[in-house]
């Protein structure tokens, strides 16, 4: 399944499928994948939980100052998202 989300993904140009690749591969232990997706999503998608997503992984990597930055990217884009602003 993983596989065929991937291939979707790589032609899916609104991030969604990248999205769903990210989560599949977080849930399954692939980070690297996880990271590569999570990181189209967001930048394809730009939506709230494809930042969320990323920053799981990133943190699950312990990849800390990477997700700081991409929290900090977050918040500037959502800053109505209560989500964000309670990250530390």
């Amino acid at each position: 399944a993983l596989n065929a989300l991937e291939q979707g993904a790589n032609r899916d140009r609104t991030g969604y499928l990248s999205l769903q690749t990210a989560r599949i591969a977080f849930e399954v232990g692939d980070g690297a994948r996880a990271e590569r997706y999570a990181a189209d999503a967001a930048e394809k998608n730009k939506s709230p939980d494809a930042y969320l997503l990323w920053l799981a992984v990133l943190r699950g990597l312990q990849k800390n100052q990477a997700a700081s930055n991409t929290l900090t990217t977050a918040k500037a884009l959502f800053p109505n998202d209560p989500r964000f602003q309670q990250l530390p």
